[in-house]
């Protein structure tokens, strides 16, 4: 039997048997900044100020939003140089609100770029010239992180900040030698200017998730007394160090979320919300996200189709549930800030869009006020 979660939308809030507080922070229809938003697409972001960052499109062009804002329209200038559309994933926000993105210029000329002014052409970098860019980092001092491939003196690619180049392959790190950073690579960075990315030797074939001195895990490691096989795209860092990170088990017999600190959080064969967990991301590309106190989050797929927002081990929003009156079709990979709220992307059954936040499930209790509630459907067992 499944319970019926109630959520919330735009300003009320509602208890849930499994959800906590849902709020529609923008959806496809709304106007922003002279802007009807057609499409929203890429996983939002949430900082600490429970501000959200999210990118869409409207009628001749797209723009990068934060909560009821425009941020950046196609057409503006960023210093000297146009905004014409988003590259390389997502935009990332950090805690003073500075959204951080890459994008190309009418003659798709790629840079990186900041709302607080920063702007880099992409050219030489500590003498070597940057031909691509993967999904960027960024820490609360404005500091990047990124993945290029270059073609200098048989380098094959570098993970850097918009100063340095902070490693580079072939390398050794931490007795582990590679190859390759992988390209779908996700480089996150903290405040202590400490990267996570995953590395490649393929002539193993091996992979491991690093740092810039340290193996975290990899092919081979015991972890909390699991062995493990490979390592999933998209690790994260929080300010405390600890990482988080997708790994399959040795003989693919299981996939699981872990973090250095506590270890296994869910694995594939769980059972939650009257679903069963086969999986994370497509492909080992599901994004694992991690807040300062530990708490991660997390998209898992179910045997039979749709998934689920996990925060830690506990279900907090699935396909299926209902909101104003719409079924959740699709999910992205949530992010979850220091409070934890975490924000994710949802499609619905009509295939409309809505950025969502949602908090944490509470143990029990109703909370009313609710301006317009939501009601998962609720399923009787046969």
């Amino acid at each position: 039997m499944r319970t019926c979660a109630s959520v919330i939308a735009f300003c009320g809030v509602v208890a849930s048997a499994r959800a906590g507080v849902l709020t529609v922070v923008a959806k496809t229809g709304d106007t922003i900044s002279g802007h009807t938003i057609t499409n929203l697409f890429n996983r939002p972001f949430i900082n600490n100020a429970g501000q959200v960052a999210y990118t869409g499109d409207y009628v001749g062009g797209e723009a990068i939003f934060r909560d009821h804002a425009a941020v950046v329209s196609a057409g503006d200038d960023l210093g000297g140089d146009t905004f014409s559309i988003i590259y390389a994933g997502q935009p990332v926000m950090n805690n003073a609100g500075t959204i951080g993105f890459t994008y190309r210029n009418p003659s798709s000329v790629t840079h990186i770029a900041g709302t607080d002014g920063f702007q880099s052409t992409f050219g030489p970098l500590d003498g070597f010239n940057l031909l691509s860019v993967g999904n960027v980092g960024m820490n609360d001092f404005g500091t990047f992180s990124f993945f290029s491939q270059v073609a200098d003196g048989g380098i094959q690619s570098i993970m850097a900040n918009q100063s340095h180049i902070q490693v580079k392959t072939p390398a050794t790190i931490d007795g582990y030698s590679f190859n390759q950073i992988d390209g779908q690579s996700y480089v996150n960075i903290n405040n202590s200017g400490t990267f996570t990315f995953r590395a490649d030797n393929t002539s193993g074939p091996t992979n491991a998730v690093m740092t810039q001195s340290k193996v975290i895990a990899g092919t081979g490691s015991v972890v909390f007394g699991q062995t493990l096989n490979s390592v999933g795209f998209y690790p994260a860092i929080n300010n405390a160090g600890t990482v988080a990170y997708q790994a399959a088990f040795s003989g693919n017999s299981a996939t699981g979320i872990f973090t250095t600190n506590s270890g296994l959080i869910l694995k594939t064969g769980t059972a939650a919300g009257g679903h069963t967990v086969n999986g994370f991301g497509l492909n080992f590309s599901g994004f694992v996200d991690i807040n300062s106190t530990g708490t991660v989050s997390f998209l898992a797929n179910y045997i039979g189709g749709g998934g689920g927002v996990f925060v830690n081990s506990s279900l907090a929003l699935s396909t299926g549930d209902i909101v104003n009156g719409k079924t959740i079709t699709a999910l992205s990979d949530p992010v979850i800030n220091d409070s934890g709220i975490f924000t994710v992307w949802a499609q619905f059954s009509d295939n409309s869009q809505a950025i969502l936040t949602g908090t944490v499930p509470e143990p029990a209790g109703i909370i009313a006020a609710a301006t317009i509630a939501i009601c998962a459907r609720r399923r009787r067992s046969k």
